[in-house]
């Protein structure tokens, strides 16, 4: 047999079966996006909890005596920015590959859009 013309073909699924199978591709995918926008959430919170605690630093080091403090201070909120923005990166990406997947599997059906 030549692998080149084998062609898989994929039986039609009934109405049913196609909404259930649709539901489960989107299903696995938002459990995906909801972790890295739980992520996102978390990492936000706690960057506004160390931009007030770096405030409050620097308003009772009127001298610079806690300099590595504040230091340490100022690296979490870079580390927390940075961590910020690779979240919305992941969610952006992983939304992008949810909506392929689902096209990908419509187009297979021979479904556009609500159907």
């Amino acid at each position: 047999m030549n692998l080149q013309t084998l062609v898989v073909h994929t039986p039609p699924l009934c109405r049913s079966c196609y909404c259930r199978r649709e539901a489960e591709i989107c299903s696995n995918w938002d459990v995906k996006i909801n972790h890295y926008e739980n992520e996102f959430s978390k990492s936000t919170q706690n960057l506004k909890t160390a931009q007030k605690q770096l405030k409050t630093l620097e308003e009772r080091d009127h001298r610079g005596a806690n300099v590595m403090l504040l230091q340490r201070q100022r690296d979490e909120i870079a580390y927390l920015e940075g961590k910020i923005e690779h979240s919305n990166k992941d969610i952006r990406k992983v939304k992008t590959e949810k909506s392929e997947d689902l096209g990908r599997f419509r187009e297979q059906m021979g479904v556009w859009g609500d159907g």
